[in-house]
């Protein structure tokens, strides 16, 4: 767009220079307020430019595209501009809109983009890649992290405290540590943002896994309960019908298999309907 040239190229004159261009016939479309050049003469353009200035380039998209809440192709900019800083600070800002759309390959993606020294130096990308990984199914490369991470000083640097608890519970789960799940599912959702309602609805069926585990049925049956009114609010399906899958298992458990089938049966129809 307009307002985009002008912030790019610094300028004041940029509407006449823009016309001039297009008047010139050199290779520039205009569709409605946004300009593109022609793929090819873009690639001819961008060839004359020094790595430096291509970098600085798309420090200032970033910028740009931030203010103008539009984080993802701010990231995407961060990233080819090559400042680590900013893309990081991005990225963990974007973690829970990513969840919430299952967009799991997307943050591993733009976590691969970020060097290694730069993401062994901040910890919070340390736990975000240690989610990543449990999501997509590598568990032992979670753990990896997670036990790495618990092990190095820059630990007490970590910001989102919620969600290293959060990891470390699912992996104890994992490996059937069961009070060490609970103690850190509490731990987790004490310092988990209570507008973080998406994250806050994992953490909760968790909590309620923790103590289905531990034979907790009482607490377990309400977690469980506010666990999937909190994820459907939250718009995470998935982990609604994991926890109602799970409360039915309880219900059923413990004889109350009519309640557990009213109750999926009133949850379905809600879904469906």
């Amino acid at each position: 767009t307009l307002e985009t040239a002008s912030f790019l190229v610094s300028s004041e004159d940029t509407t006449n220079l823009l016309q001039s261009i297009l008047q010139a016939n050199l290779f520039l479309d205009r569709r409605e307020d946004a300009y593109q050049f022609h793929p090819f003469f873009r690639e001819a353009l961008l060839h004359k430019l020094t790595d430096a200035e291509r970098r600085s380039l798309h420090r200032k998209a970033a910028v740009w595209f931030e203010t103008h809440f539009q984080p993802e192709k701010a990231i995407l900019h961060a990233l080819a501009g090559q400042d680590w800083d900013c893309s990081a600070r991005l990225v963990l800002d974007q973690v829970q809109t990513s969840f919430k759309k299952g967009e799991i390959q997307t943050l591993q993606n733009w976590l691969l983009q970020i060097p290694e020294t730069i993401r062994a130096a901040k910890p919070d990308l340390q736990v975000l890649q240690g989610w990543v990984w449990y999501w997509l199914g590598k568990i032992p490369e979670a753990h990896q992290i997670a036990q790495s991470l618990a092990e190095c000083e820059t630990v007490s640097l970590i910001q989102n405290k919620g969600l290293w608890a959060g990891l470390r519970c699912q992996l104890a789960l994992v490996q059937e540590q069961n009070q060490s799940a609970l103690e850190l599912a509490r731990m987790a959702l004490n310092e988990t943002d209570p507008s973080a309602s998406f994250i806050r609805g994992i953490l909760l069926s968790l909590l309620a896994s923790s103590e289905q585990a531990l034979g907790d049925s009482e607490n377990a049956i309400a977690h469980f309960r506010q666990s999937i009114k909190d994820n459907r609010t939250a718009g995470n399906l998935l982990m609604s019908f994991f926890s109602l899958i799970s409360l039915g298992i309880e219900l059923n458990e413990l004889g109350k298999r009519q309640q557990a089938l009213e109750l999926c049966a009133d949850v379905l129809e809600d879904v469906s309907g």
